[in-house]
C-alpha cells in the first residue's frame, strides 16, 4: 500500500496554504543525495539523506511558509539497503543546537531521504517512514517545547525516476498535524536561485489500487539547476 496516498485509513490531503522554499545551498544538497541514490540504483538500493534547518513564517494571507536555509553539516550515517537512519551522535548534537535548545536559531526541520525506484509505491513514504516521522520528531518537538521553543517538522522524500533520468526525479514534503492525526502533502515547492524564487514544476500522475479504483495525484519534479537558471 502506498503510504503517501492512504495511511491508517486516513487519506493524505494537499496543504495548499503551505509552501516550502529551499535556499540554493539546501537545493544543491538535495540534488547531491539524488545523484548518489541514482548512481547506485539497481545494485544496493541504498538510501541517502540529510536534515534541513529553517524558519516557519505565516504571511498576511494565512499561508505557512517553511523556508529551509541550511542542510546538515554532517554525512556521518551509514547508507543501508532500503532504509536510512540519521539518528547519529553528531547529527543529534547539531539538531539540539540548531532547533531544540533555548534560543536556537531555527524553528523548523525536515528529515530528507531518497528512494530508488522499485515500483510506483517508491514515490510514497512507507509505513515505516511515517511511523518514524510521527514518533521520532514528536519527541524532539516535545523537548523543544520544554525549553520554551516551538519546533515544526516535515518529512521529505526524493524518488529517483523509473528510468533513472534526473529530470524526472520527484520530491515531496509531508506535514503531520498531531492535533488532527492527519498527514498533509505540500505540493508547492520553490527554490531561491540567483536572487529569485522559482517554483518547481508539477506533474499529474495516477495510481490504481488493487480493487481497480484510480486516483490522481500531483508530484513535484526535482529539476536540475541548469533548468532553473535558464528561466
Amino acid at each position: 500500500m502506498p503510504a503517501h496516498i492512504q495511511y491508517n485509513e486516513n487519506e493524505f490531503k494537499s496543504a495548499n496554504n503551505f509552501k516550502v522554499v529551499l535556499s540554493e545551498e539546501c537545493y544543491t544538497r538535495l540534488l547531491g543525495d539524488a545523484n548518489l541514490c541514482g548512481l547506485h540504483m539497481g545494485s544496493d538500493f541504498n538510501e541517502y539523506g540529510t536534515m534541513l534547518y529553517g524558519l516557519l513564517k505565516q504571511d498576511q494571507n494565512d499561508n505557512y511558509i517553511f523556508h529551509f536555509i541550511t542542510p546538515s553539516e554532517f554525512d556521518d550515517y551509514t547508507p543501508n539497503s532500503k532504509r536510512l537512519n540519521l539518528n547519529t551522535t553528531e547529527m543529534q548534537k547539531e539538531l539540539i543546537e540548531n532547533a531544540i535548545k533555548k534560543d536556537s536559531p531555527y524553528n523548523c526541520i525536515a528529515h530528507v531521504h531518497t528512494h530508488p525506484y522499485l515500483d510506483i509505491t517508491s514515490k510514497f513514504l512507507s509505513e515505516e517512514d511515517l511511523h518514524f516521522y510521527e514518533t521520532y520528531f514528536s519527541n524532539w518537538e516535545n523537548q523543544a517545547q520544554q525549553n520554551g521553543e516551538i519546533l515544526n517538522s516535515l518529512s521529505c522524500l526524493i524518488t529517483i525516476s523509473a528510468s533513472n533520468i534526473p529530470a524526472e526525479d520527484d520530491i515531496s514534503f509531508i506535514y503531520y498535524d498531531t492535533n488532527a492525526n492527519q498527514f498533509y502533502n505540500i505540493p508547492n515547492i520553490s527554490v531561491i536561485m540567483h536572487g529569485q524564487e522559482i517554483p518547481l514544476n508539477k506533474s499529474e500522475e495516477s495510481f490504481r489500487y488493487d480493487d481497480g479504483s484510480i486516483i490522481q495525484f500531483d508530484r513535484t519534479l526535482l529539476e536540475r539547476q541548469n533548468s532553473l537558471r535558464s528561466r
